[in-house]
């Protein structure tokens, strides 16, 4: 937002002239670790999910992966 507050109004006229072009994106498919790597490796926020036919079908964000993170570990000291 900063960047945008610094532009001038007729700088910043649609969505296209802030988002990023260049997408890192996960497949449904994609393992908690793949994503681990991708979030703090790449230092990304949130990662779009596409299908098979590339369709967006969610996004995964740092919080989303922290509570799976959490959930696995308290299934692992859960088990007998």
């Amino acid at each position: 937002m900063d960047n945008a507050r610094s532009l001038s109004a007729s700088h910043v006229q649609v969505a296209g002239h802030l988002m990023t072009s260049a997408l890192t994106t996960a497949t449904e498919d994609t393992s908690i670790l793949e994503l681990v790597k991708l979030l703090s490796d790449e230092g990304l926020h949130q990662i779009p999910t596409l299908n098979n036919n590339q369709q967006l079908t969610g996004l995964v964000t740092q919080s989303d992966l922290i509570a799976a993170l959490y959930r696995m570990q308290i299934d692992k000291v859960l088990q007998p």
